[in-house]
Formats: structure tokens, sequence, C-alpha cells
């Protein structure tokens, strides 16, 4: 089974475009070390990222996710699959206006916030980021 965690964080850093490509950078070949896959938005407040790989992996780098200064995590959710939803995507930075113009209907980060800060209002917002998960892996030749 692969391991699939989706989160959102608050960005504690302004990274210039310059600094965080080369985060991204340090990211993907890492990721791409450990089998992990999946892609990272970036809206400049927030981070939404999606993982997948081997589950002993995948903790391993959320625990590190966990400890990283540069942001604070708002939501996590985890759910494993048979098979890989990004084949080949070590860690894809979608950027957010991209993100828009590929699905139009999706204000993902804004929804996550929301819902984060209104538990009682929106208490699954688990499910809604899984389908947008879905949508992007259904439209992932467009990114």
């Amino acid at each position: 089974m692969i391991d699939c965690i989706s989160y959102l964080s608050k960005s504690n850093i302004n990274p210039t475009d310059e600094e965080l490509r080369k985060m991204l950078n340090q990211f993907q070949i890492a990721n791409k070390d450990h089998a992990i896959g999946g892609f990272l938005v970036y809206d400049q407040n927030h981070f939404f990222q999606y993982i997948e790989g081997p589950e002993e992996e995948i903790h391993s780098l959320m625990d590190n996710i966990h400890k990283d200064a540069r942001h604070k995590i708002l939501a996590e959710a985890e759910t494993w699959r048979s098979e890989r939803r990004f084949k080949g995507w070590s860690m894809k930075v979608i950027g957010y206006s991209n993100l828009t113009r590929i699905l139009p209907e999706n204000k993902l980060i804004d929804l996550i916030a929301f819902s984060v800060a209104n538990k009682d209002i929106m208490p699954e917002w688990e499910d809604y980021a899984w389908e947008i998960i879905d949508d992007i892996a259904e439209k992932q030749e467009g990114f």
C-alpha cells in the first residue's frame, strides 16, 4: 500500500522566488531518493502539500516537516492507496495561479484555511481536499 498525506501549513517566512526554487530543488532530490512523490502549492501565506510513498519514508518525512520552523501545520490528513496518483512527480510545484487556471472552481487553500479555523462549520475538510487531489491527478498533464 502507498501511504498518502496531505497537509496545510501557514508560512512563517516570505521566501524570494530564488529561495523557494532552492528549497524545492532540495525537496525534489530528497523525495526522489526516498521514493516519495506528490505536489506542493504555495500562495505566499500557506503551503498545501500532498505526498505519497512507502509508509516508513512518509512518516520520517512528516517528522521532519513538523520540526521545520519555516511553517506551522494547521491541518493534516492521511489515507492509503493501492497505487500512486502521481507517478514521476518527486515534488511537482503547482503555482496557485496555475492551479486556479486548470481547476477554475478550486479555492483549495482558502477552503482548507477556513474549515480549519471553523471546524464546527466544516469538520470534514479532508474529504474535499482528497477530491481536489483526485482532480489534480486526473488533470496532471496540464501542470
